[in-house]
């Protein structure tokens, strides 16, 4: 049954996958016909990289900002008193042992989806 449950989940996440990331595809290859009919291709690589270029940068750029903040909360974060008790000490203890992993991939996602 665990099997079974991951194999479903990966299934859902590659088709989630194929949905974003096809759309983009789709409308870079149409783009690039489009341009290579004109003969403009050498055009169309050179804004395709720039795009590229500035996507991963800015995308990095945010996703360090959005870790900085993470990683800044978590230390500035109330171990004990009013609000410790709130969650259950078996997902504080977990978080605590994970939290740079999460907050690792939560950054990079939200980074490259700014």
């Amino acid at each position: 049954m665990r099997i079974l449950n991951q194999l479903l989940l990966l299934l859902i996440a590659a088709l989630a996958l194929l949905v974003l990331v096809g759309n983009s595809f789709v409308s870079y290859f149409t783009d690039y016909l489009w341009y290579q009919d004109l003969g403009f291709t050498r055009v169309f690589l050179i804004k395709f990289w720039v795009q590229a270029v500035l996507f991963l940068a800015f995308g990095g750029i945010s996703a360090g900002l959005f870790y900085l903040n993470g990683y800044l909360v978590h230390r500035a974060a109330v171990k004990s008193g009013i609000f410790a008790d709130f969650f259950d000490p078996r997902l504080r203890h977990w978080l605590g042992e994970k939290y740079r992993l999460l907050l690792k991939i939560i950054a990079l996602l939200l980074g490259l989806a700014s």
